[in-house]
């Protein structure tokens, strides 16, 4: 080769050089490279210059199509996890160790990047039980070609982001990269499903926790119902299907939302009210009160008749028109006990000597047990009584006997006649006694 040539050569000059002494000037420079492939191209084509140069200017051109790898990531990600950051897949510039420009033996230049194996992250969870990209791993995708990726997630998963080239592109579930003259990176996140539980409560309760709780795919959710004090829970309802009185729900293997639902209801007391001939209580009978409210009785005797005694719980509270229960929170009884007026309706004898003993007897009703009952015979308006205390005898609830000691040179003509019971119920008849 002439000198001009071999200038030419070593100075990378190939414009208007024959073809023959491009092929020679091209062996001579892989002869001289450091790298084993680069020797090998060269003996090689010394071994077609050998071979005679009529075989090499016959040869067709070689063309070498250049070729961009993709790495397809899938990364795993949990609901309130962070998408890792896609870094360190295609070199911003430089050599991985192949050349980055080869002219063939026509002289045409291709651009030849490639990312080694070893320059890739690890991918073996890639493909885990979140989702995955399909075809996964590095494509080799010829230069200017297409290339399609399938995003797919697992059962119970969705794809929260898909990054090309960690830029996001959104929620796709396909993506196409067409006429690839460089190296790309596509990553898909992945997240869990969430299904909300609606859990509420009426009045009286709670239900814990409450409102909208988010329950990932297939995991469970339990739910404490609980009355307030003095309330009960009546029902509780799941997805609209009663679950009966429980104090507690667990949704398990949570794949769709639900609702939960707890009814309270006050808890009552019944306060059980009596009353015997005479009279009534009011209310009566069994009476409902709700916990911590109060209840009041009226204790009702009828016309002719008086109040005995009121018994709350088992204890006397004495002849009381009423009695009311405060801050009820258990049950109770209250019975009231009623008696008939003591009334006078016939006396004889009528009148009496002065200074004489007189036995008399009262007819009448409402007369009740002996030695406590007592008649007097006093003029109104004075203390003075005139009758024998030892001799009254209530002989039945309608008559009375016993004697009068009337008096002498009495300062009044009529006097009256009174019958007073035991409980101090008591009747009258005015002037119903005449001392002559």
């Amino acid at each position: 080769m002439s000198s001009k040539i071999i200038s030419r050569c070593r100075n990378n000059l190939y414009a208007g050089m024959v073809p023959n002494a491009y092929r020679l000037c091209r062996m001579m420079q892989l002869l001289r490279g450091k790298r084993a492939h680069d020797r090998i191209a060269g003996m090689l084509l010394l071994t077609l210059v050998i071979a005679g140069a009529a075989a090499i200017a016959a040869a067709p051109a070689l063309t070498q199509p250049s070729h961009h790898k993709i790495p397809a990531l899938a990364a795993l990600v949990s609901a309130n996890s962070t998408a890792p950051a896609v870094t360190g897949i295609v070199p911003a510039s430089g050599n991985w160790g192949l050349p980055t420009s080869i002219p063939d033996l026509s002289g045409t230049v291709h651009n030849q990047t490639v990312i080694p194996e070893t320059a890739l992250p690890e991918t073996s969870n890639a493909t885990g039980t979140n989702g995955t990209i399909s075809p996964h791993g590095v494509t080799t995708v010829t230069y200017g070609s297409s290339q399609t990726y399938a995003i797919t997630p697992d059962t119970g998963y969705h794809i929260a982001d898909v990054l090309v080239d960690s830029v996001s592109i959104g929620m796709v579930s396909v993506y196409a990269f067409t006429d690839v003259q460089a190296n790309h990176t596509i990553a898909a996140l992945f997240a869990i499903n969430t299904n909300t539980i609606t859990a509420s409560a009426g009045s009286g309760g709670t239900v814990a926790p409450p409102g909208r709780v988010p329950v990932a795919y297939n995991n469970s959710q339990r739910f404490a119902i609980t009355p307030d004090t003095g309330y009960h829970t009546v029902d509780v309802v799941v997805d609209g299907i009663s679950a009966g009185v429980i104090t507690s729900y667990t949704f398990t293997d949570v794949q769709t939302s639900h609702t939960l639902f707890a009814a309270f209801a006050i808890n009552t007391s019944t306060i059980t009210a009596s009353a015997g001939r005479g009279g009534t209580v009011a209310p009566s009978g069994a009476v409902s009160v709700d916990y911590g409210r109060s209840q009041t009785f009226e204790i009702l005797p009828d016309n002719g008749y008086h109040i005995v005694s009121v018994t709350v719980d088992g204890s006397s509270f004495g002849a009381v028109p009423g009695y009311t229960f405060s801050n009820v929170v258990s049950p109770h009884t209250i019975t009231a006990v009623f008696s008939a007026d003591p009334t006078i309706t016939n006396i004889n004898p009528v009148s009496g000597k002065n200074g004489k003993t007189r036995p008399f007897t009262i007819d009448g009703t409402g007369f009740v047990g002996s030695g406590t009952t007592r008649v007097a015979l006093y003029y109104p308006g004075t203390t003075t009584v005139f009758v024998d205390g030892d001799s009254i005898l209530v002989t039945s609830p309608n008559q009375i006997a016993g004697q009068f000691v009337l008096p002498v040179s009495p300062s009044h003509r009529f006097y009256d006649i009174k019958v007073t019971n035991p409980d101090g119920s008591s009747d009258i008849r005015p002037y119903g006694f005449e001392v002559t």
